[in-house]
C-alpha cells in the first residue's frame, strides 16, 4: 500500500509504503531532505505556517488529555449506533476504499475508532498534543503534523476523506476563518480521487446556541455565538467553491438511545420538518 507524499517545503515527492510509517521510521526523500519521526509524530508543518501552529499549540496543550469528555459531552458518546455513525458507516459502505482514509484534524482519533470499520487512516492535525495523544490512547501508531491548508500528499491518493469538527470557525476571526476553510477543502479535493468523496461533519450554530442558552455559557471557552457555523453559508460556500454536493442534511445524535428505528424516525422528522436547527451539519461531496 503506497502512498505518495509530498514535502511542504521543498515540493519533492515520493512513494513510501504504508508500513514504513507503521514502524516509525523516519522519511528519507533525498540524502538533504529528511522528515523525522519524532515518538510517532511526522513533522510536516511549512514554513511560513509555524506561527499557525504556535496558536494551536497553546490552544490545545491542556485539552488533549480531556479532550475526549468533551466528545462524549457533545453527546456523540459511546455508543456506535448513535445517528453520526449510523449515517458515516452508510457512506463509507456504499463508497467503499482501496487505500488509506485521510482524516483531517483527527484530534485524538475519537471518532475513527467507533467507526468498528477495516478502514486504514492517515491521521492528520495541526497539533502535535492531539497526535501524540491518540497514539498514546492506542488509536493509532503515528500522526501527521500537518497544516489542512498545505496538506502533505500528492493529487488523487485518497478515495475517502474526512473532516470531522474542524473546520476554522468564526472565533478567528470572519475572513480569516473563510479563507482557511477554502484551502482546506481545496486542499482535500486535490489529494482525494475523481469519484471519491469528502465526508464533513460539522457543529451547526443554530443548533449550538440553542443548546448553550439552555443548557451551557460557553463550550471550551468559546463564546455562543461564535461557535459552528451558519448550514445556509456552509451550503453556499461549497457550491462557490464549484464541488458536487451529494448529500447535505442535519443529524442529531440520540445519546444512549440504541433503537435504529428510533434513529430513522428522528432524522426524517428532522428532515421532513426542517428544523435545521437541532443537527449536526453533514455534507458529502463527490470529487471530480
Amino acid at each position: 500500500m503506497q502512498i505518495q507524499i509530498q514535502h511542504p517545503s521543498t515540493g519533492k515527492t515520493k512513494s513510501f509504503n504504508y508500513s514504513h510509517f507503521l514502524a516509525n521510521k523516519d522519511l528519507e526523500f533525498d540524502k538533504e531532505i529528511l522528515v523525522d519521526c519524532n515518538r510517532g509524530v511526522y513533522d510536516f508543518i511549512a514554513k511560513g505556517d509555524e506561527i499557525i501552529v504556535d496558536k494551536h499549540e497553546i490552544y490545545d496543550k491542556e485539552k488533549a488529555v480531556s479532550f475526549d469528555k468533551g466528545r462524549r459531552y457533545e453527546g456523540i458518546k459511546e455508543n456506535k449506533k448513535t445517528n453520526q455513525f449510523a449515517f458515516f458507516k452508510k457512506i463509507i459502505n456504499e463508497q467503499g476504499t482501496d487505500g488509506p482514509v485521510l482524516s483531517v484534524g483527527c484530534g485524538t482519533m475519537y471518532w475513527e475508532k467507533r467507526l468498528d470499520s477495516d478502514l486504514v487512516f492517515f491521521p492528520l492535525d495541526i497539533s502535535k498534543h492531539m497526535l501524540r495523544e491518540a497514539i498514546d490512547k492506542h488509536r493509532t501508531k503515528f500522526g501527521i503534523h500537518a497544516n489542512g491548508a498545505n496538506l502533505p500528499f500528492a493529487d488523487n491518493e485518497f478515495s475517502l476523506s474526512f473532516c470531522i469538527d474542524s473546520l476554522p470557525e468564526n472565533f478567528y476571526g470572519n475572513k480569516h476563518a473563510q479563507n482557511t476553510r477554502k484551502k482546506i477543502l481545496l486542499e482535500m479535493n486535490r489529494v482525494t480521487k475523481p469519484g471519491g468523496k469528502i465526508l464533513l461533519l460539522l457543529p451547526n450554530s443554530m443548533k449550538t446556541k440553542f443548546i448553550n442558552t439552555v443548557k451551557l455559557k460557553k463550550f471550551r471557552g468559546i463564546p455562543n455565538d461564535e461557535y459552528g457555523f451558519s448550514p445556509n453559508n456552509l451550503n453556499n460556500e461549497l457550491i462557490d467553491l464549484g464541488f458536487d454536493i451529494e448529500h447535505f442534511s442535519y443529524r442529531m445524535s440520540l445519546g444512549p438511545f440504541r433503537s435504529q428505528r428510533l434513529i430513522n424516525s428522528w432524522n426524517s422528522l428532522i428532515s421532513f420538518f426542517r428544523i435545521n436547527f437541532l443537527g449536526s451539519i453533514f455534507a458529502v461531496i463527490k470529487v471530480k
